[in-house]
């Protein structure tokens, strides 16, 4: 497999992902407001969500980083640069 096949590869993965994360957030945001009709101190589904995400974000960076700690700094970098929508930012 050639690198523009491998890249074009991981393209449409991410594409999938993508499309798999916002239908199930969307699924669970409609469920969050279903419930929260007869519990109205139903969490914000936003905010848990920006909290989990970064959550398992900073645990899997922190996982590479004990094996390879340029490979964890390069990811971090991109995912700053990229990430412009709910930037994962720490504290």
């Amino acid at each position: 497999m050639t690198e523009k096949e491998q890249l074009e590869r991981l393209q449409a993965l991410s594409a999938v992902q993508t499309a798999d994360i916002n239908a199930v957030f969307l699924l669970v945001s409609r469920l969050a407001e279903i419930v929260r009709r007869n519990h109205p101190d139903t969490p914000d589904m936003s905010d848990t969500f920006l909290k989990v995400r970064k959550h398992f974000l900073q645990q899997h960076l922190e996982s590479i980083e004990t094996s390879n700690p340029a490979l964890a700094a390069r990811l971090q970098q991109l995912i700053d640069q990229s990430c412009t929508i709910f930037p994962p930012t720490y504290e």
